[in-house]
C-alpha cells in the first residue's frame, strides 16, 4: 500500500505493506515499512475495537476508508492508540493516508 504524504514526521516513508495476523478474529496487524529502514508499526482494526470511532472516522474520510487502522505505542504499564490520526486504506486500490482528525476529542494517546 501506498501512504500519500506519508506518516506524520514521516513524509518520505509512503510504501507499507500491511501484515495481518494470521487469526482472522485478532484485531491486531503489522504496517511494515517498504522504504527501508526496517521499521513497522503494530496497527488496530478500529472496526473490531471502537466500531463507532471507525463510522466516525469513514465520515470525515469519505468512500476512501475501507480500513481504519491506529496506530498503537507500548508504553510502561500500557499501550495506547493513536485516535486523532488514523491510518485510512481504500483496500482495492491499496491507496492509504493518515488522516488528522482537527477539532476531535480523539487522542494520540487513548487506552488500549
Amino acid at each position: 500500500m501506498v501512504v500519500a504524504g506519508g506518516l506524520v514526521g514521516m513524509p518520505r516513508v509512503r510504501r507499507f505493506a500491511l501484515e495481518r495476523s494470521g487469526d482472522a478474529a485478532m484485531p491486531f496487524h503489522l504496517l511494515v515499512n517498504l522504504d527501508g529502514g526496517g521499521s513497522c508499526f503494530v496497527v488496530a482494526d478500529a472496526d473490531a475495537l471502537w466500531p463507532a470511532y471507525a463510522a466516525e472516522v469513514r465520515a470525515a474520510a469519505g468512500d476512501d476508508a475501507g480500513a481504519v487502522l491506529a496506530i498503537l505505542t507500548p508504553r510502561p504499564g500500557a499501550t495506547t492508540a493513536n485516535l486523532l490520526a488514523p491510518v485510512v486504506v481504500d483496500l482495492a486500490s491499496g491507496a492509504a493516508r493518515q488522516l488528522v482528525l482537527e477539532g476531535s476529542s480523539w487522542s494520540t494517546r487513548h487506552p488500549l
